[in-house]
């Protein structure tokens, strides 16, 4: 709800005017009859709108209180009248009121004025914001911001200084094509249609080169008056383009430095890439070989300097500043060695004189070797380093100052990095190719011997297997069948001699009971060298059988803990199997004098896991690696079936083997 001021000295007219209002749905704040009173009110409410009678009680009218006002507030004023007077409303109207009305006062065209007048006040209010926040976009904006009428500049923001140079008040007033030739402006992206977007580069006022996107548009409503009004941006898109510039020209070394051509040829290129990419006289690379740093490519130097450089500069002191970068051993203090290593000055002469460093090159100074150091502005070493290591250097020189600054200096230190990894690793290639015949014959002889291995270990394990078949069938079928024929006899010599009063039964029945438990023996040895329910049955039902015949054969505990889940595998696989676990079971007995056998046997995510462990005395691993069978043998069936076999004693008691097969 809109608040409005009364400021009438009639109490008649007043309250009228206030009923009025307030059944129109305003608020009246106050009423006031004098001009005092008015700004004393408005200091306390201040109102929305001031309803303002000229004629006020007081030394102070309507109008001077108005003018009182419009200096601290900026609130809306509608005149109230009974005077026609021309020579009032010329006066009230230097005070920009919003309405002037002549009493009597109708109350529609009370209402009008006052709907009318806060419509405007609103709208003033916004367009105020709305210059504000432009002039705060333009004072405060990175960007120069300027605009033209009919190619003549009539504005240019405060940022065109420290950007370019220039102040405002030297631009402004200017023509395009001076301002052109001012900067030799040159165009470089291309004009688009509607609002022209495009790339200059241009000087500065120190002469430098910068590079600015110029977003351009034409005022719409400029042909209305007949002039030709456009307004624009620039912004400085210096580092975007230098950026992007040296992401190409990086990429084109990484192409030489990955080329197949020789060592030489290849540092050859980029060394003369790097000289016409910075714009550099001098530059020279060395590479170490052993404590000197020979020239190794150089551009810009004659030969015959670079043959004299070599001859006297083949070893370099450690204490020059080419020695401290070649070594490593920068001095942190000196604010011309960047973190990575490298020295440069872009004001070589001034350096030399203000930190007194000419004795770093007496040396060669003295010899005649370095007699260009007295014209070189620009001096630059940036050594060639991989993983930490230092395998020789850039040298760069130029007769100008300023050539160099940090972010050219970190530039070429990569280039530099990446020189480094290519020479090493063209070093190293070059080492291959040379062995490269005699690695592949050790390579062959590996593989013949690796072959011959695996071929003795198949044959071990088929030789072993087949005896192991042999005689569990040769006891089955052979002496088992002979006691079988025994115990028949034997039953049958009981019967007849019974009978004979010659012989005691007794010590045949005797003889019997041993021949039968013979029988029972030899049958659980021939199972135990060669389960026959592998052919039979399955692998876990042998593992089951096999443990159970150890278990009354040698009078120990040997148990099967197994999952309900164990597929179905090739038969030599459960032949192998089964023989490294009763190679263990064996073991653990025969050395280990175990009582507790534990077999465990399970799958987990399709890995099938084998574990046989036992309580005896342990075993002597290293012992058992290298003299014994049993072991090398399990081994030997693991890799057969490329499973992967362990074998250890247990950190308390006793040994155990595990094996692991993706199934």
């Amino acid at each position: 709800m809109k608040k409005i001021l009364i400021v009438e000295d009639d109490p008649i007219s007043s309250m009228s005017i206030k009923v009025e209002l307030e059944n129109a749905g305003y608020m009246i704040c106050d009423i006031a009859n004098s001009g005092e009173k008015t700004i004393e009110s408005v200091k306390k409410n201040l109102p929305d709108l001031i309803l303002m009678d000229i004629s006020l009680s007081g030394e102070m009218d309507g109008i001077k209180t108005a003018q009182i006002l419009n200096k601290d507030y900026e609130i809306p004023v509608i005149y109230l009248t009974g005077n026609s007077d021309i020579s009032l409303f010329d006066r009230a109207k230097l005070t920009t009121p919003y309405g002037y009305i002549v009493k009597p006062v109708k109350t529609s065209e009370l209402l009008k004025n006052i709907s009318m007048c806060l419509i405007n006040h609103d709208l003033k209010n916004k367009l105020r914001e709305s210059e504000k926040n432009f002039r705060n976009l333009t004072e405060n904006s990175s960007d120069i911001i300027f605009k033209t009428i009919d190619n003549e500049v009539i504005y240019c923001s405060p940022s065109t200084e420290k950007l370019l140079g220039y102040k405002p008040e030297e631009i402004i007033g200017l023509g395009v094509e001076k301002i052109a030739g001012l900067m030799s402006i040159e165009l470089l992206g291309n004009i688009n249609s509607g609002v022209e977007i495009f790339e200059v580069k241009l000087l500065n006022k120190s002469g430098e080169i910068r590079y600015f996107e110029i977003n351009l548009s034409k005022n719409v409503n400029s042909a209305d008056n007949g002039l030709n009004e456009q307004q624009g941006s620039a912004r400085d898109v210096t580092k975007k383009i230098i950026l992007q510039n040296q992401k190409n020209f990086m990429n084109e070394i990484l192409q030489l430095l990955n080329s197949s051509g020789t060592k030489h040829e290849t540092i050859i290129d980029v060394v003369e890439k790097i000289s016409k990419f910075l714009s550099i006289d001098d530059i020279i690379l060395r590479i170490k070989d052993g404590e000197f740093f020979p020239v190794y490519s150089a551009e810009g130097y004659s030969y015959s300097t670079a043959s004299q450089e070599d001859l006297c500069r083949l070893k370099i002191s450690r204490e020059s500043i080419a020695g401290k970068v070649a070594s490593g051993n920068i001095d942190s203090g000196n604010r011309n060695f960047t973190s990575a290593g490298s020295f440069f000055s872009p004001d070589f002469q001034k350096y030399r004189k203000d930190s007194e460093q000419d004795n770093l090159f007496e040396n060669d100074i003295k010899t005649g070797c370095f007699n260009s150091f007295k014209s070189v502005e620009s001096l630059a070493y940036i050594p060639l380093k991989t993983e930490n290591k230092i395998i020789g250097f850039l040298e760069l020189r130029d007769p100008r100052k300023n050539k160099f600054d940090t972010d050219i200096i970190n530039f070429i230190e990569g280039i530099a990095g990446s020189i480094a990894s290519a020479v090493v690793r063209k070093q190293i290639s070059e080492k291959l190719e040379k062995s490269l015949v005699e690695k592949e014959l050790l390579l062959e002889k590996e593989r013949i011997l690796i072959e011959k291995e695996r071929l003795l270990q198949n044959r071990i394990i088929e030789s072993i297997q087949d005896e192991r078949r042999k005689i569990g069938q040769d006891l089955h079928d052979g002496l088992g069948q002979n006691l079988t024929a025994i115990a028949f006899l034997s039953q049958a010599m009981y019967k007849k001699l019974s009978t004979d009063s010659y012989l005691d039964p007794k010590y045949i029945e005797k003889i019997n009971s041993i021949i039968q438990k013979s029988i029972i023996q030899t049958k659980m040895l021939s199972r135990l060298l060669y389960p026959i329910e592998l052919e039979e049955y399955n692998f876990i039902d042998a593992i089951v059988n096999m443990a159970s015949n150890v278990s009354k054969l040698f009078e120990v505990n040997c148990k099967v803990i197994y999952h309900d889940k164990i597929p179905d595998l090739p038969q030599d696989i459960n032949t192998n199997l089964y023989y490294i676990t009763s190679e263990a079971v064996t073991n653990a007995i025969k050395h280990g004098n175990s009582k507790n056998i534990d077999i465990i046997i399970d799958t987990i995510d399709n890995v099938l896991n084998i574990t046989v462990s036992d309580d005896g005395t342990g075993v002597n691993v290293n012992a058992e690696t290298a003299n014994g069978f049993g072991i090398k043998s399990m081994k030997y069936r693991a890799q057969a079936i490329n499973a992967k076999f362990c074998a250890e004693n247990n950190a308390e008691k006793g040994f155990s083997i595990a094996l692991k097969m993706e199934i």
